[in-house]
């Protein structure tokens, strides 16, 4: 992971083109929800927010990994709910980042109101997700 952040810091146009990409879409599912080892998704998302945030200094890619996330949050997380703590956690780092140097995100009245609608649903069928007297926190950076 740490060489791939590198090769993108180092060639930031790789990284503009490989974006729009299907494969590396799936590779991002796959490291941040397939993987089995907590010690892989933790520095996966260590090393992606590296590339979101500093590898181009386009804020393009941030928006990117943003609408990313949001997307397969509606997806993954429902299938593998034990792997979705580095992705909200990541989400959240980006979408704080984000309001600190004031990038605007698009559409982030429709995100945030899909989101809470999915926790909502989440919440009800909680059994089926999460652990017992599990409760959501959310940190709201829009």
């Amino acid at each position: 992971m740490e060489v791939l952040t590198l090769s993108f810091v180092l060639n930031p146009t790789a990284l503009g083109s490989i974006v729009s990409e299907n494969a590396w879409k799936n590779f991002l599912r796959t490291v941040l929800f397939h993987s089995l080892s907590s010690r892989i998704r933790y520095m996966a998302h260590d090393q992606f927010f590296t590339i979101a945030t500093k590898a181009t200094g386009n804020p393009k890619v941030l928006l990117f990994f943003v609408q990313f996330l949001f997307e397969i949050m509606q997806t993954s997380i429902q299938e593998i709910p034990q792997h979705s703590r580095d992705v909200c956690h990541l989400l959240c780092n980006l979408l704080r980042f984000a309001l600190n140097f004031q990038i605007g995100i698009p559409n982030h009245e429709q995100l945030l109101s899909t989101q809470l609608e999915w926790l909502r649903q989440a919440k009800v069928s909680q059994n089926k997700f999460f652990p017992p007297n599990f409760q959501f926190h959310i940190p709201i950076s829009f």
